[in-house]
């Protein structure tokens, strides 16, 4: 992710060769949404961040998927297993500020492991019923930002200030009285395994099994 205006080289084209009804391959940048590199760096660079937790000691490190909405880049989620007390601030400060992950991050999301990070709707579903955002976000101050953030203030550009700030959700029931958190009225991967098993044709548009 790089922006501004820079020295770049100049080709001089001679000839040009073309085929006529070529087919063509590319990949798009990101507007609105995710775009095809996002897609495959969401699969390496959660890999990674995962490997940088669990190398900076950070325990029972469920799920990581770095969302393709954002780049890869911008939206984070994690999954754990509450061990101990501040288990989940731990892994969001580290999760947004490891080596994979802490370039232009702006958003990470702690959750327990029963949540589906993968699932973006699943995600924001427990962010919203198990946070209270008073308590719930915290943010790092000076970190680090790319020039191409659209967000960033022309009065930092300008000095070369690429710093920004990174909201740590903790969306995990507290774990001081997490065995009194309500329980979630959802369905457990298994019984979702098999509901997709067995009418995910419905969801595919398809006529019938």
């Amino acid at each position: 992710m790089r922006g501004g205006a820079a020295p770049r080289p100049v080709l001089d084209i001679k000839a040009i060769y073309h085929r006529n009804d070529p087919i063509l391959l590319g990949v798009p940048p990101m507007g609105a949404g995710p775009d095809e590199m996002a897609r495959y760096r969401a699969v390496l660079r959660s890999a990674m961040v995962k490997q940088n937790m669990t190398a900076a000691g950070v325990p029972e490190v469920a799920q990581v998927w770095c969302h393709e909405i954002g780049g890869s880049r911008l939206l984070h989620g994690v999954a754990i297993k509450q061990k101990y007390p501040g288990h989940a601030t731990q892994a969001g400060f580290i999760a947004a500020q490891c080596g994979a992950a802490a370039y232009a991050s702006k958003y990470v999301i702690v959750v327990d492991d029963d949540v589906d990070v993968t699932n973006l709707d699943h995600l924001l579903w427990a962010m919203l019923t198990r946070t209270e955002p008073k308590e719930s976000i915290q943010f790092i101050q000076n970190a680090w930002d790319s020039p191409a953030d659209p967000r960033l203030a022309p009065e930092k550009r300008a000095v070369g200030d690429m710093t920004h700030s990174v909201a740590v959700i903790n969306a995990c029931k507290p774990y001081h009285w997490r065995d009194k958190f309500p329980p979630s009225n959802t369905p457990s991967p298994e019984v979702t395994r098999k509901a997709k098993e067995k009418f995910g044709w419905l969801l595919d548009g398809k006529k019938g099994p």
